[in-house]
């Protein structure tokens, strides 16, 4: 067999006639819900397909899944799947189940691919890892073994088929299990108190009065006369003197001052940079 290698750059992947978009469903449950359905469903889709050039039908996809989780198998080993309308055309599906991801593999003799959910499988989550606030992530991812190798390509898996894969690898979306955080439920009572304050203001007008004080002099004059006063008997005379005396009394007004002191008041928080390599295996007789 002969093993055909192309690389693709960016710009022509991006320019590809066929642009089929693959994506991972995303789930977000609460604990209660986990504990009581610890069995979960995730499911492959893809759109972009009825907008392309042409259809698809020979695929190989491994979707990784977080170790936490059991995938579910039954008893002969195969996983729990359940084909999705996007691939009910198409003649042959496959799964496989390795230690952390489960393969699909479809094929037809027409581009006979669609829209829609490829396919569901099963997933446990265990009780021990039922946590608050964790997430499971899932992926697309571009596994190549030995000498094949994941592909999303039309039947003829041709270099228009190669750039398809190119496309549909390097544009896949992750989805996930998330548990979400507990919620804690408070009740909050508030007392509103309204409060009316009245600013009374005191205007305090200081009258200075002068008060003036006379001081009288009262004065008593007497007047000192000697006047003699004669006195005549006779035999002989006498002579009396009065003296008379000046006294001066000052009244002494002692009227207190009177003041008021004046008074103030105050106030107040997989892109993909690289060509993608991608093996189509033709055998030739």
């Amino acid at each position: 067999s002969e093993i055909n290698e192309k690389t693709f750059t960016d710009e022509e992947i991006a320019n590809s006639p066929n642009k089929p978009h693959l994506f991972l469903s995303k789930e977000e449950i609460t604990v209660a819900e986990a504990k009581a359905n610890p069995v979960r469903k995730v499911t492959l889709s893809v759109d972009g397909i009825s907008t392309s050039a042409t259809g698809y039908a020979a695929t190989g996809i491994h979707v990784s899944v977080d170790p936490a989780l059991t995938i579910n198998v039954k008893s002969n080993g195969k996983p729990v799947t359940t084909d999705g309308p996007a691939i009910a055309d198409l003649g042959l599906k496959s799964y496989k189940v390795n230690t952390d991801s489960i393969w699909i593999g479809t094929g037809g003799e027409a581009n006979d691919g669609l829209d829609g959910d490829i396919f569901t499988f099963e997933v446990t989550i265990p009780e021990d890892k039922i946590v608050p606030d964790t997430k499971f992530p899932f992926e697309v991812k571009f596994v190549r073994e030995h000498n094949a190798a994941d592909l999303f390509s039309n039947v003829k898996k041709d270099e228009e088929g190669l750039l398809m894969t190119a496309y549909a690898f390097t544009h896949a979306d992750p989805g996930y299990i998330y548990i979400l955080p507990e919620t804690t439920t408070s009740s909050t009572s508030t007392t509103t108190t309204t409060t009316t304050t009245t600013t009374t203001t005191t205007t305090t007008t200081t009258t200075t009065s002068t008060s003036s004080t006379s001081t009288s002099s009262t004065s008593t004059s007497s007047t000192a006369s000697t006047e003699p006063t004669s006195s005549s008997s006779g035999a002989g005379s006498s002579s009396s003197s009065t003296t008379s005396t000046t006294k001066t009394t000052a009244a002494n007004n002692n009227s207190p001052k009177t003041g008021v002191a004046g008074v103030g008041v105050a106030a107040a928080g997989l892109a993909i940079a690289v060509g993608t390599a991608f093996v189509l295996r033709k055998k030739e007789d």
